[in-house]
């Protein structure tokens, strides 16, 4: 299994909501990513809020058109890039976050996020034994 940086472990990110160093704080060693989700622009729709599992090549996608700075990556920077987002997006699962346009939602999205990641993680923030690891 990979090991990516962290930020933090899964489930204090939701909860410390900021990485200023007042409430959270970057993680000092390295642990496995659990999930990527990606935040899609709000829907009207009664299904809204959801999380959706999106697939390797639509997250491959995401990721790539988000990377940062990468007009100034030259060919061979570019190539390695590429093969790093692939695979990350093959070793986690990936997922799309569709926020409801109403905001009495809110609450209810933070839910099913925090329910997403206690499926996926351990209480110290590793991947779950069991839990996915390949985006399907």
């Amino acid at each position: 299994m990979h090991s990516f940086p962290r930020l933090t472990h899964c489930r204090s990110l939701f909860r410390a909501g900021t990485l200023d160093g007042s409430r959270a704080h970057f993680a000092s060693i390295r642990s496995p990513l659990a999930a990527i989700f990606f935040l899609a622009g709000r829907s009207a729709e009664d299904s809204a809020p959801r999380i959706e599992a999106i697939s390797q090549p639509d997250a491959l996608l995401q990721l790539v058109q988000n990377t940062y700075m990468n007009w100034v990556l030259d060919r061979q920077q570019r190539a390695e890039e590429f093969g790093s987002l692939t695979s990350i997006v093959s070793a986690v699962e990936c997922f799309r976050i569709i926020p409801s346009a109403a905001p009495a939602r809110l609450a209810e999205l933070v839910e099913l996020i925090e329910s997403r990641v206690s499926r996926l993680c351990t209480p110290d923030g590793h991947r779950a034994l069991g839990a996915p690891s390949s985006n399907v």
